[in-house]
């Protein structure tokens, strides 16, 4: 998900989910209670282990409807700062390794890195 007006995240991009569900859900303001926007928001990654929970609720029927049972978010970061945000969903709970961790962090900054030398 990219910000280019810094108060919407859009979604140039996403696999696993339909193109319907992705119009109920995208552009989406930054200031939402959701991970993706966290991330975007506090410019560090978000683990949740299980979406068992009731901390994000207005995503618990997209959650259900994609059968996504764990999730992590990323902020995209370009010279310090946030200009969107990688997130991924899992259909079973997951703690994250720290190996897993590394990689999804690693994965985040070529994507930052690659989206960085698109904008020059």
């Amino acid at each position: 998900m990219t910000a280019a007006d810094h108060a919407h995240l859009d979604v140039p991009f996403s696999y696993g989910y339909s193109p319907d569900m992705i119009k109920r859900f995208a552009p989406v303001g930054v200031d939402r209670p959701y991970p993706i926007c966290a991330a975007y928001r506090s410019n560090h990654a978000v683990w949740l282990p299980s979406l068992a929970t009731d901390e994000y609720p207005d995503l618990t029927g997209i959650f259900r409807e994609n059968q996504s049972y764990a999730l992590a978010a990323l902020p995209l970061v370009i010279d310090g700062r946030a200009v969107g945000a990688a997130g991924w969903t899992f259909r079973t709970p997951r703690m994250f390794s720290n190996e897993e961790r590394e990689a999804f962090v690693d994965i985040a900054s070529f994507v930052s890195t690659e989206l960085s030398a698109s904008l020059a």
